[in-house]
């Protein structure tokens, strides 16, 4: 009886150590890491709990807009009230830009400056109409009516899926550090044109903003509106990086980490990642995805 169990108890210890498939890591040794290191970690401990079937089209709307732009709170509501009717399909950035997004440096109303780098060049680029509002619809269907916008999203909702993603994010309080990791799963095969943008975008911000829709007699100055996803950062260029030299193909995968250093002004409760894969020839976007950053 003695002899068995010699022989039997090391198959035991082994197979128990088996069951344990992804890495495990002390705490400490991880707040050690860079942030994108972190988070690639971490990353390898969640994808095990995803579904990798279950795929879904989402639709990325651009909202070019500017504080001193009164007629661009009505065309946000629209997009709110596209995004409450598909929720998380529905994908929503506002872009700050153009001459009615200028600040006012040093004077009670409209300081605040929302304008990114990259905004300017989107608007120089995209929006041929130079107005806002400007709404842009994976970047193919685009438009100043913002009544036509509706339209627009069922049409790319119902447009083929060609591309996966998934966004994990690590945020480190103590540094403020922010390590971003994007998985891309192709569908189909993918050009060498296509590429990944990373931005980040926060919500909620109450600042001013002109709205011509108040009612007759009311200052159409706000000093307490509600400013929903505003662009705040690209985290890998204006334009994003080419997901490979030669394209993907279909079934193929890629992974792609990113090291932030947050802003201390930016309430890091209300900011979100949002990657989108597009084709940088045509603009069309393929997929995008959106991640807060403290879930």
């Amino acid at each position: 009886m003695k002899k068995l169990l010699i022989i039997v108890l090391p198959f035991i210890f082994v197979s128990a150590c088996e069951v344990i498939e992804a890495p495990y890591f002390e705490q400490e040794y991880l707040k050690s890491l860079p942030a994108d290191e972190r988070c690639l970690l971490e990353a390898d401990e969640l994808r095990a709990q995803l579904s990798t079937t279950d795929f879904k089209k989402n639709v990325l709307v651009e909202e070019m807009t500017g504080h001193q732009c009164g007629n661009c709170p009505t065309a946000t509501k629209e997009v709110l009230s596209l995004q409450s009717q598909y929720g998380e399909q529905l994908i929503f950035i506002s872009v700050h830009a153009g001459p009615l997004a200028n600040n006012r440096p040093g004077q009670p109303k409209y300081s605040t400056d929302f304008t990114t780098d990259a905004g300017d060049e989107w608007y120089s680029n995209l929006n041929d109409r130079n107005a806002v509002p400007f709404g842009m619809v994976d970047r193919t269907l685009v438009g100043t009516n913002a009544n036509e916008w509706a339209g627009f999203v069922q049409e790319r909702l119902a447009s083929p899926l060609k591309s996966n993603l998934e966004i994990f994010t690590c945020y480190e309080t103590d540094s403020s550090s922010l390590g971003v990791v994007v998985d891309v799963l192709a569908l189909e095969n993918l050009g060498a044109n296509t590429r990944l943008s990373v931005v980040m975008v926060e919500d909620e911000i109450v600042d001013w903003q002109k709205d011509y829709s108040v009612p007759s007699g009311v200052s159409p100055d706000i000093p307490e509106y509600s400013h929903h996803n505003a662009l705040r950062a690209n985290l890998n260029g204006t334009w994003g990086e080419p997901l490979s030299q030669d394209g993907m193909g279909a079934n193929q995968t890629l992974t792609k980490s990113y090291s932030f250093e947050m802003d201390p002004s930016w309430n890091v409760n209300n900011c979100k990642i949002i990657a989108f894969v597009y084709n940088f020839d045509s603009k069309e976007v393929y997929q995008s995805e959106l991640k807060s950053i403290t879930d």
